[in-house]
């Protein structure tokens, strides 16, 4: 077995290993992903509900579950719910697609396109142009004119939205790294 490089980590380090090797065991993805078999098999067994990866047998001394991959969702890994069944994207997830899809765009026209509040979009917004996703193209004119935003398709790092975190950083999910830390005792 050639040793995979530059495993993602989590459940994104699971899928990569599956879609390589075709065949896979719980102690093989352990080689690459640390993450305990508990929590990897939780992701199998959703997997396999998905009707994504199925069992094909027992391998090894231990006679460790063999599974086998039987539909291939590309390099994007499926986000399932515990009964197989894809997961609705959530609203970072809304909005970051409308951004893109857009390209130039207020608060009002995310908020509307992505079903969300006017305060929610608001705050997405803020938080990606802190992290430098976007930028101002034309300031906010009182309540007369919102400000207009431009997507910056260089920072495009994927179809995963980035993430505000309880500290306030702004974390890709796509190339697993934060872009925007805030300073010590900033909110």
């Amino acid at each position: 077995m050639n040793k995979l490089k530059n495993i993602k980590p989590g459940r994104d380090g699971i899928w990569q290993i599956i879609r390589e090797y075709k065949k896979v065991t719980i102690p093989m993805i352990q080689e690459y992903v640390s993450m305990h078999s508990t929590s990897i098999k939780t992701y199998l067994l959703q997997l396999e509900a998905g009707g994504y990866i199925a069992r094909d047998g027992y391998v090894g001394k231990l006679s460790a579950v063999q599974y086998i991959l039987i539909k291939d969702n590309g390099i994007h890994r499926p986000i399932l719910n515990a009964d197989g069944t894809k997961r609705k994207a959530g609203a970072n997830q809304r909005m970051w697609m409308c951004i893109k899809a857009l390209g130039q765009f207020n608060h009002k026209q995310v908020s509307l396109a992505a079903v969300v509040s006017d305060s929610n979009a608001k705050t997405y917004l803020r938080f990606l142009e802190r992290a430098k996703y976007i930028f101002v193209l034309k300031k906010a004119k009182a309540s007369l004119s919102p400000t207009v935003y431009q997507f910056k398709e260089s920072n495009n790092t994927g179809y995963r939205a980035p993430q505000i975190r309880k500290d306030k950083s702004v974390y890709d999910l796509n190339i697993h790294k934060v872009m925007y830390q805030p300073e010590r005792g900033a909110a």
